[in-house]
């Protein structure tokens, strides 16, 4: 008898564990995203402003900046946690990296303010959002680990807990950059 209630006592202590850490894993997955969003409002606000200012003493890759904005404003429209939003940030991210190489290619443009403000503006937001990246990214790992291991994933499967989705780089992202075209005259 004694043994059957150690037992069972020590089926509800895992229990009460493994509930308490999907818990506690899925709120950081949900305040990770938090502060990535946080990071992704502040380039929506910024970006414009920094842009618009911008466009007025340039007029290069005017097709690249409408596509920025209109990739600023679809992210505004979607879902919080939508994987359209995680598609459409990172196109975002990657016309972004295309405006850096762009300002590469005409030197002659880097000299003027607004253009190297923008680039520390665009440089410093990536680099906000790349860490608020990995800093979800860990917290979906520790998440879904969590919830697929034994024994949680049994509390895990009682309570509807799904796996999260990693924030992933796009294809064009993942190629090698080839810097020498910058170097022909």
């Amino acid at each position: 008898m004694f043994f059957i209630i150690l037992l069972l006592g020590i089926i509800g202590f895992i229990i009460f564990v493994s509930y308490n850490n999907i818990i506690i894993k899925r709120n950081a997955v949900e305040n990770a995203y938090s502060g990535l969003d946080t990071v992704l409002k502040k380039r929506y606000d910024i970006l414009p402003n920094v842009v618009a200012s911008v466009q007025q003493a340039m007029q290069f890759e005017g097709t690249t900046l409408e596509k920025i904005v209109s990739l600023r404003n679809a992210t505004a429209n979607t879902n919080l946690q939508s994987e359209n939003r995680i598609q459409t940030e990172n196109e975002l991210s990657s016309l972004l990296s295309k405006v850096l190489v762009t300002v590469e290619r005409y030197p002659d443009l880097k000299s003027n303010e607004n253009l190297l403000h923008l680039q520390r503006t665009i440089i410093g937001i990536e680099d906000d959002i790349s860490y608020a990246r990995t800093s979800y990214n860990n917290s979906v790992l520790a998440y879904n680990n969590q919830i697929e291991t034994i024994p949680a994933n049994w509390v895990a499967k009682e309570m509807g807990a799904t796996r999260k989705s990693y924030f992933e780089a796009v294809t064009s992202e993942r190629e090698n950059v080839s810097v020498k075209h910058l170097f022909k005259e």
